[in-house]
């Protein structure tokens, strides 16, 4: 390589210039040198520049590839004599033919230089500047290499440098330990980096028992621990020593005479992103003691309102406040825009008063006392610094101005610093007053919503520090049972929906599908029938998601069908022998109609609940994954509905699924405990409780209890041996803990054949691994809207033609909706949307319209047109005939038909055979 100017190519003679790079992306519009020189009478045209690309030093040759992209690229430019070549990547891009220069002469001094262009080189191009980046390696060579030639010694140069660099990192780390500078280290100074290890490693290093650990000792162990693990291994051992080291505020110390000081840093440093660390300025005298001596009375009121909150509502209210807070979120743009960004502090006054009463009644807070309502809003008072005139109420504010012992008792309780007796006795002087208990709760009920906010702030904290400590750190793919998966569990439930929802929306928008939308057929009839027979239907030919499954896999594309924008269709319904064009009603309705039918036993994908068929404790009305769908038919069912669920995440059009919370929980990847068991089998759970307690059971009791063998009964009623021959093995005391064991573990882990098809097929549609963020009530809002049909929030997304609010007829269909069962409005909702809940967001696709008819007439029905979310309302006598009309089409429209030809076609009223 060349050593100085004036050995550096000139004229006609070969070259190679050679250097790794890392330029950032922001850089790519901005012409940079890398290197150049030329001779004294020639163009200055030897070298390496980058617009983007790769280039020679004027730019006359140009690739094609480009390195401004944040990644190390390794570039070249090499010279015969006759064809100049640019290489990135040891990748040959572009070449050309320079002309020859006739009247070269030697390299002056000021034409080289290195990240800048030389001096006069502007009169060549008219945008220059200095290099932005990451360089390494420069090398010019008095010869044209190959590819080959500079691999071989980019790499035995490499393998130098790393050699020396391990040598300073053992040397630098030899030195951070040897507290006395006399280059022997006693088992003291071990202590800094092994702790309670200190003496094992002391006599390893000392092999020769002379006392003390020299820096020969120290290399001769790590060079003896990079041949038997290998240097990596050995660069993490010294990285973990120079942590434990920073942890003493002991940084390492590097010499000046060193080659690589600036290399040797980065091998051993402290980067936060890898650790979660944070490097904060203060003064070295500033403590705890000085902070809490400040006299800031805006500090101490808020530190004494956080108090008073914590001490009342503690972390049971955070599930309220996430989704107070969640749905304020929700207002703020579209879908994707409204997780964008972290929600501010004055975002929380955008909350809408129901709202906040429906927090403040989440909070569980009812039973208090009158008493211990009254003596919290006291508290509360108190704390921000407000007299007792000004926080009460009549009739209480009137007891303040005329008892005398109120200001007394006031001044003892704050005296006595949060005591709950003064503060009690307080409360009770105040409640001398008739009929203060209304004025009471309606106090208490703002003081919460006042406790609320504070606590939405720790909530908030917690948030940024999870964000930027926490998850950067966290494996999402790790298993539920594990240490990141029970940190994980921790946090989730007080994650708000910027950290649950913002990355995963990101790559949804990234990853979208916005090609021709395919068109299916379904035959309604046939899936009908099989179910009116009874009949299972294992193949999936006759169901309807049997004959989904089979029309999307003869459709182009595959997966990514599924992977549509927000509001969008996958694909285009026609029911055959039914009329309608499909506007986007059609296909809703076949949405609901395969996850109606998935709550079914047509197909053998899912069973009742446990709980659901002896009609016992919770989710009586859930549905659970079979442990017998293990078929290759019922696991690409399996695969599909996971691809539904996706699906519904990324348009949003919802499937009105009825999972047992243990199901959802399966799919988000948290663990199931013992009370999810009894949140689905009450029976199988008292059996554990009895045969897993302390006490051993007798004899007596396993009678009692029908004699047991290691056999019992899955979710789907049929008895599964636990063991190997279980059915003759009979429970005893003395075995009754491990049939305890083995029978949770098969109610815990039945589904898992079942979960991993699910979730496979769930993987292909959407980011799995971010879902691990959200709580399984988040996925299961997500997928299936809100559980319950809330009438005011259906009235407040309602547009009327022909009619107002206020018309009597109008009122006449509010007032069945009213009287209907929640079944009953979810069949409605499907009536005049072709969908069973209400969506999540604030602001919908489309308003429900009502369009009232012209003209009493008693005899008409109303109609719908779920493509457009109207219901064409006839103007009815009564409200009871309204409402009767409303049942009977709620109750008896199934097909989508205008005139009963298509029908005719399909002979609905005929008997269909196999």
């Amino acid at each position: 390589a060349a050593a100085s100017t004036a050995e550096l190519p000139g004229g006609s003679e070969p070259y190679t210039v050679e250097a790794c790079i890392r330029v950032p992306h922001e850089e790519s519009s901005r012409e940079m040198c890398v290197v150049a020189w030329g001779d004294e009478r020639g163009p200055i045209d030897h070298g390496l520049a980058i617009h983007d690309v790769v280039a020679s030093a004027s730019c006359a040759l140009k690739g094609t590839k480009k390195v401004c992209d944040g990644v190390w690229h390794h570039v070249a430019c090499t010279f015969d004599g006759r064809e100049r070549r640019l290489w990135v990547d040891y990748q040959l891009i572009a070449h050309d033919v320079p002309e020859p220069c006739r009247n070269a002469g030697a390299t002056r001094r000021d034409n080289f230089s290195i990240g800048k262009f030389p001096a006069g080189f502007g009169e060549l191009r008219i945008a220059r500047g200095g290099f932005r980046g990451d360089m390494k390696r420069l090398r010019i060579w008095r010869v044209a290499l190959t590819p080959a030639a500079m691999k071989a010694y980019a790499a035995t140069a490499e393998a130098k440098v790393r050699e020396e660099i391990t040598i300073e990192a053992v040397k630098a780390v030899f030195k951070g330990v040897d507290q006395r500078g006399d280059a022997k280290l006693s088992i003291e100074d071990l202590d800094a980096v092994f702790g309670s290890a200190r003496n094992s490693f002391f006599e390893r290093l000392d092999s020769d028992a002379k006392g003390f650990v020299s820096c020969d000792d120290w290399l001769r162990f790590c060079c003896g621990l990079k041949e038997s693990r290998g240097e990596q291994d050995l660069m993490q051992f010294l990285q973990a020593c120079a942590r434990n080291l920073g942890q003493r505020r002991r940084p390492l110390q590097v010499q000046d005479d060193w080659e690589h000081p600036r290399e040797l840093l980065a091998e051993l440093s402290l980067a936060s992103n890898a650790y979660g660390w944070r490097v904060e300025a203060k003064p070295v005298s500033l403590s705890d003691d000085m902070l809490e001596r400040i006299e800031d009375e805006g500090l101490e009121r808020f530190r004494r309102q956080v108090r008073v909150a914590h001490a009342l509502l503690g972390q049971s209210a955070d599930e309220a406040i996430v989704e107070l807070a969640d749905r304020v979120a929700l207002q703020q743009g579209n879908h994707d825009d409204c997780w964008a960004k972290m929600l501010a502090v004055a975002d929380w006054s955008q909350a809408q008063p129901r709202w906040m009463e429906q927090a403040v009644a989440s909070a569980k807070l009812e039973d208090l006392s009158t008493t211990s309502k009254l003596q919290e809003v006291l508290a509360w008072a108190s704390a921000s610094g407000n007299t007792l005139s000004e926080s009460l109420e009549a009739p209480l504010s009137t007891v303040v101005l005329e008892s005398p012992r109120v200001e007394e008792l006031r001044l003892a309780a704050e005296r006595a610093g949060g005591s709950s007796e003064a503060w009690t006795a307080l409360a009770n002087e105040l409640l001398t007053a008739a009929s203060a208990a209304a004025a009471v709760d309606a106090m208490f009920r703002v003081v919460v919503g006042h406790m609320l906010f504070f606590r939405f702030l720790i909530l908030l904290e917690l948030n940024w520090s999870v964000s930027r400590d926490f998850l950067p750190l966290i494996d999402l793919a790790a298993p539920a049972d594990s240490a990141y998966g029970r940190l994980l569990a921790q946090v989730k439930p007080r994650l708000l929906g910027h950290l649950k929802f913002s990355q995963f929306q990101h790559v949804l928008q990234s990853t979208k599908y916005e090609g021709s939308t395919p068109s299916i057929i379904l035959n309604r009839k046939a899936a009908l029938t099989l179910r009116e027979r009874g009949r299972v239907d294992w193949e999936f030919r006759r169901s309807l998601i049997g004959q989904f499954l089979s029309e999307m896999r003869k459709q182009q594309g595959g997966p990514k069908l599924f992977r549509r924008p927000w509001q969008s269709r996958c694909m285009k319904v026609q029911f055959k022998g039914e009329g309608g064009e499909d506007a986007g009603g059609l296909y809703r309705e076949a949405l609901d109609a395969v996850a109606q039918e998935l709550h079914s036993k047509s197909v053998p994908l899912f069973v009742p609940c446990p709980n659901a068929v002896a009609e016992v404790g919770d989710n009586r009305d859930a549905w659970l994954l079979n442990p017998r769908a293990t078929t290759p038919e019922c696991v690409r069912a399996l695969e599909f509905v996971g691809q539904l669920l996706g699906l519904a995440l990324r348009t949003g059009d919802l499937l009105p699924l009825t999972l047992a919370p243990f199901t959802w929980k399966g799919i988000v990847g948290d663990e199931r405990k013992r009370d999810d068991v009894r949140s689905i089998d009450v029976f199988a759970e008292k059996h554990l409780s009895i045969l897993s307690s302390e006490e051993r059971p007798d004899e007596e009791t396993l009678a009692v209890m029908g004699g047991l063998q290691f056999a019992y009964p899955d979710v789907t009623g049929e008895e599964a041996e636990l063991i190997e021959g279980g059915r003759d093995v009979g429970v005893t005391p003395e075995n009754a803990s491990e049939f305890a064991r083995l029978l949770l573990q098969n109610r815990l882990h039945f589904d898992r054949f079942q979960l991993q098809a699910l979730r496979r097929g769930l993987a292909t549609v959407v980011p799995i691994q971010l879902i691990r963020l959200w709580s399984w009530r988040d996925l299961q809002e997500r997928v299936c809207g809100v559980p319950e049909v809330d009438l005011e929030n259906l009235k407040r997304h309602t547009t009327y033609k022909n009619c107002t609010s206020t018309n009597v007829h109008v009122g006449y269909m509010w007032e069945a909706l009213e009287s209907f069962t929640q079944k009953q409005r979810r069949s409605f909702l499907r009536f005049v949307w072709g969908r069973s809940s209400l969506p999540t967001v604030e602001k919908w696709e489309r308003n429900f319209t009502v369009q009232l008819l012209s003209g009493t007439d008693d005899t008409r029905l109303p109609c719908s047109h779920t493509c457009f979310f109207t219901l064409d309302l006839p103007t009815f006598s009564s409200s009871e005939i309204c409402r009767a009309k409303l049942l009977y089409c709620i109750t008896n429209c199934l097909a989508i038909d205008a005139d009963g030809a298509a029908a005719r076609s399909l002979n609905w009223d005929e008997d269909d055979e196999d």
